[in-house]
Formats: structure tokens, sequence, C-alpha cells
């Protein structure tokens, strides 16, 4: 009977685990592999939120019929997009940032609905400034816009919409908090951080501008309302060793307190190190020997401060590591004579009271201590005595001491004397 291609095949996938899982990895290649072939493909960049840096993906663009603003962007299978990213591309000669709204993944390539950031959003807190791209949608057409004046007239209530992700950042905006939209102050009204887990979800309504307190120039609202005395101790350089890391030392203080490290960011492109950034700390491990720098920047009430501070990572350094040995009696010894041999441990200069000896016989003197010729008995970790017991005639053998943790040879074939009276 002959065997069919398609017998062949569940053979072969039998063999190789799971049909199920082997079908699915088989389409993920053939996916992956004319993944840059469509002409949608674009070559982006994935900033995820609370990371510092960017990374590359690989993404195909579908439009949305209904909103130009909106895309469906689809990636290689197996990569990680989640709710509240941002993901930026060039189309043309313009690029665009856009706010991953929802995600499906149950596809062999996950799928992302996003929509394109109209507006840098800014706003005070604490006394410092905050940004982050939206999107910006004018809700006064929506019910939650108009309110009843009485049951004959119906007046439009302005209202504005505004989508960022869910971060540490964004948390800072409260009930309240005032924005710059079109040259026209809005406060929000309403913070929805449930309905879209990863992104919130702000509503405004309409403020009056305060000339005194909000910058129109800028489009920061309540920019003016706290005088800045900024005290920066950031350091110039720093080493770190090859696959260990550093925490990087620096402050920053306004009005001799600390500001909020949230708004103080990392930018580097080099591979020579990994960065991760948590509130104020920030962590640097060493990948690769060689120099290089990061910029330090600073997001104040009126300005971007920026410190370039230069790395070295440098080879692990080898600890110097030295022995001393001490025999209270040399090493000739009559009948009934013998001595204490100690050893100390250096390390870079210090002494280590970490070690341990232990020692190695030469054959003749091996035979003696069996006889009971000689005795050996261990005093500490790291002393021992030797004595002659029976021994009367001259006869020599070795000694060899080592560091029993390491195998160090501290005293290497030391000759041992043993001589009548």
């Amino acid at each position: 009977m002959a065997i069919s291609y398609f017998d062949v095949w569940k053979k072969r996938m039998e063999n190789n685990g799971d049909i199920v899982q082997s079908r699915l990895n088989n389409s993920k290649n053939i996916f992956n592999n004319s993944f840059k072939d469509d002409a949608s493909y674009r070559l982006a960049k994935l900033k995820s939120k609370e990371v510092i840096d960017e990374i590359d993906l690989d993404i195909r663009l579908a439009n949305d019929e209904n909103n130009p603003l909106k895309k469906k962007i689809l990636v290689r299978p197996d990569t990680i997009i989640e709710v509240g990213d941002y993901i930026t591309y060039k189309e043309r000669s313009k690029t665009k940032t856009c706010l991953v709204l929802s995600v499906e993944e149950n596809l062999i390539s996950p799928l992302s609905n996003t929509q394109e950031c109209n507006h840098l959003a800014k706003w005070m807190y604490k006394g410092n400034l905050y940004k982050t791209l939206s999107i910006v949608t004018n809700a006064t057409k929506y019910t939650e816009g108009t309110k009843a004046v009485d049951k004959s007239i119906i007046e439009i209530e302005a209202r504005y919409s505004i989508i960022v992700p869910d971060t540490k950042k964004t948390r800072t905006i409260e009930m309240g908090t005032r924005f710059i939209i079109n040259d026209v102050a809005w406060q929000v009204t309403q913070i929805d951080y449930t309905t879209n887990i990863g992104i919130v979800n702000l509503t405004l309504g309409k403020s009056s501008v305060n000339p005194e307190t909000d910058d129109l120039d800028l489009g920061i609202a309540d920019y003016k309302t706290v005088k800045h005395d900024y005290k920066f101790d950031i350091p110039s350089n720093f080493n770190v060793t090859k696959d260990d890391s550093v925490k990087l030392s620096y402050s920053i203080q306004d009005n001799l307190k600390d500001i909020d490290y949230d708004l103080v960011s990392v930018e580097y492109t080099s591979s020579l190190i990994q960065i991760t950034k948590d509130s104020k700390d920030i962590t640097i491990i060493g990948k690769e020997l060689g120099t290089g720098s990061i910029k330090l920047k600073v997001n104040l009430n009126n300005e971007v401060k920026e410190f370039n501070i230069t790395f070295n990572v440098v080879q692990t350094s080898v600890n110097e590591v030295k022995y001393e040995v001490k025999s209270s009696n040399n090493y000739t010894y009559r009948i009934k004579e013998g001595s204490t041999i100690s050893a100390i441990k250096y390390i870079n200069g210090v002494a280590d009271d970490t070690l341990q000896i232990d020692y190695i016989l030469s054959q003749l003197g091996q035979d003696l201590l069996s006889k009971g010729n000689i005795s050996i008995v261990k005093k500490t970790n790291n002393s021992l005595q030797i004595r002659n017991e029976k021994i009367n005639t001259n006869m020599t053998f070795t000694l060899t001491i080592i560091n029993k943790t390491t195998g160090d040879k501290i005293l290497d074939n030391q000759v041992i004397t043993l001589k009548g009276v």
C-alpha cells in the first residue's frame, strides 16, 4: 500500500512532538520568513511602559477605514506588545507615534489596535513638569458634554478627552489637574483606569486661564506657581567592572528637597552597558570592555537639563594572593623534637582568616607516619604540628602544604630532616 504525502508529513510531525504545536511552529516560520516582503512592512521602534530605552520592531500596517489616525499594527510571532506601549515609525518623511489601545494575541502574528498621538500633554505636579504623548479628542459632542439649563434649553458644555499610558508618571495626574489645549485651560473632572487596563482615560472640563500662573506660550497650566532652587550633584564619569554592576551615585534637589526622580531619564546607545532605572536608582551592568557615555536628562518645570557622563567598562580585577609560612623550629628534628608550622593567606595585603590547610607527604613520609615514627597533628585550620617520635638516624622526606579550598600549594616539597641525638 502506497504511503501518502500526508502520512509522511504526519509521521514527521509526530517525531517532532505535538502535531498542533508543530503546525503552529511551521506557520510561524513561514510568516517570519516572508514578514518583510509585504508592502506594508516598516522598521519601527517600540517604547514599553516604565522602560528607558526603545527597541527595534518589525511591523506591518493596516488602515482603519473609519479613522485615518487609527492603525492596526501586526508584529512578528511571539513578540510581546502591551496596551499603553508606544510604536514609532516613519511614513514617507513624517515620523508617527501611535499609542497601543488594545492587543489581539490569539493570532500567529499579534495585532495591536493603535491610534496616532496628536498632542504632547504637559502638566504640573508638586512643582515639577511632566510630559507624555497623548491622544486628545474633542468630547463636546458626546452625551456627557451637555447639560440642561431649563426644560426648554440645552446648553453644550465643552469637554475634552485625553488618553495616556498608565505609568508611574501619569499616575501623578489627579482630579483637578489642569492642561492647556488650543490656548484654553481645562481641568480633569474624571479619571478612568479600569475600562481599558494599561491606559488612562481623562475627561476634562473647561477651566479659566490664569495669566499669573499659566503659560500659554509653553502650553503649560500652573507653570508659575512654584519658585525653584535646583542643586545638582551629578558625577562626570564612573567605572563599572565587566559582568558586574554599580549604582550611579547622584542627587538633584529643589529647595533642599529631593525632586521626583521619575522626572529623570537616561539616554544611551552603547551595547557596552545595560541600564535599569527604578525611581532614583540607576543600575549599570558592564557587558563589554570599552568606554562611552550616557546622558542624564532632567525634565524640569522650565527646561530640560542634560548631563553627559562618561563611563569605562574595565576588566574584572584580579586579587593578589600571597602566602606566608612560619615554622617554630625550622625543619630539622632530633628524636622527640618537632615544630608547629602555620600558614597565613594575604589578599591584596590583608590577612584572610578563612584559610584551611592540608598536607601531602612523600612516600617515605607516609610510611613513617603510618608506623608512628613521626606524628602530624592539625592544631588549627591553618597550622599543624609535626614531631620526630622514634627516628634517631639521619633520613629525609618531603612535606607539601596546600590550601584545602583551592588546592594552591603553600609549601611545596619542603625537605624535613630527621636525625639522631
